[in-house]
């Protein structure tokens, strides 16, 4: 069993990286920082890095000050790379010059590339954190409060608290044994949830005001263009959940939020309901995810990109209807 090795790794070596991908979110920082601080109860020399900077509505999670830029490690040389929540190695931008001598691939994402020397890509499990959770379990280190509100941070954002297709029994058994450790998970969803900068909400209010729909309202569509960031100090900003006001018109079965991230460059989020597998949307422009939530990167000016969202969930909408 891949999990057990992975668990027999960590407990053998002593140097040990782990990093999350680019642009992280709840899934990647949470499982990081709870593989992290088991580690360090092992007394393990154990370094959490990224290579960009992180979203600092995580900052509550134990460890999270702890977390170095790659850039300041580039030199060192380590036992095991621990990659979690990256469907290619790419994703971990400047941090793939870290050097290690053993890379291990921890994800749930089915179009996970394979690239580690061991991995381990479950895509029946909800979340990274999930994973984690059952590795930490595996190393036989007792959890503790701290480890317990990463991985339910984890699995709460990748869930969408716990409403999206990828929710499943297991999901609900390990968050049910993760409260009994006593934290509020009540406090960390106001956390996550509402806690908006004053910047973030007028972002919202321009992506709100550029909502369309299309298909008798099947569809929506918004976007972010790279002239709506001036002024505004994107540092502290994560736009992620903004899509969810598109879907979650009652009419509408598919939703994509256009982000110019910058001249002629699109992050493209798109999320369905029911029926669209809007991940095959996102392979074919080079992304991936999850059958109801993935993302792409599209280049092109702005008619070209928005003709072609549009287009192909119009595309993927008729083909699920046949």
């Amino acid at each position: 069993m891949i999990a057990s090795k992975i668990a027999g790794m960590l407990k053998e070596k002593d140097n040990i990286a782990i990093v999350s991908h680019v642009m992280a979110d709840g899934d990647s920082i949470g499982s990081m920082l709870a593989l992290y601080n088991a580690l360090k109860k092992m007394n393990k020399n154990v370094s959490a890095l990224t290579g960009d900077k992180l979203p600092k509505v995580y900052s509550f999670l134990p460890g999270f000050q702890d977390i170095r830029n790659c850039d300041s490690l580039r030199d060192k040389n380590y036992d095991l790379l621990i990659v979690l929540d990256c469907g290619s190695l790419d994703r971990i931008g400047l941090c793939s010059s870290i050097k290690a001598g053993m890379i291990i691939n921890i994800d749930h994402h089915i179009t996970n590339s394979n690239f580690g020397d061991l991995n381990l890509v479950d895509a029946k499990a909800s979340s990274t954190g999930e994973i984690v959770y059952q590795i930490i379990k595996l190393m036989g280190v007792d959890i503790s409060k701290d480890e317990a509100v990463c991985l339910y941070t984890a699995i709460l954002t990748d869930t969408g608290c716990f409403k999206y297709s990828n929710t499943t029994l297991a999901t609900h058994q390990i968050a049910g044994d993760l409260i009994t450790y006593g934290f509020d998970f009540g406090k960390i969803h106001d956390m996550v949830y509402s806690n908006y900068e004053y910047d973030c909400l007028k972002l919202l209010g321009k992506a709100l005001s550029s909502l369309q729909l299309y298909e008798g309202g099947r569809i929506a569509l918004m976007e972010l263009l790279y002239d709506d960031f001036k002024g505004i100090n994107l540092e502290d900003i994560s736009t992620s959940e903004f899509i969810d006001y598109a879907r979650d018109i009652g009419t509408v079965e598919e939703a994509a939020f256009i982000k110019e991230t910058s001249l002629g460059e699109f992050k493209v989020s798109f999320r369905s309901k029911r029926i669209v597998d809007v991940r095959a949307i996102c392979e074919k422009y080079g992304g991936g995810g999850h059958i109801r939530a993935a993302g792409c990167t599209i280049t092109g000016d702005l008619k070209y990109v928005r003709d072609t969202v549009i287009n192909e969930m119009k595309k993927a909408l008729k083909d699920e209807m046949v």
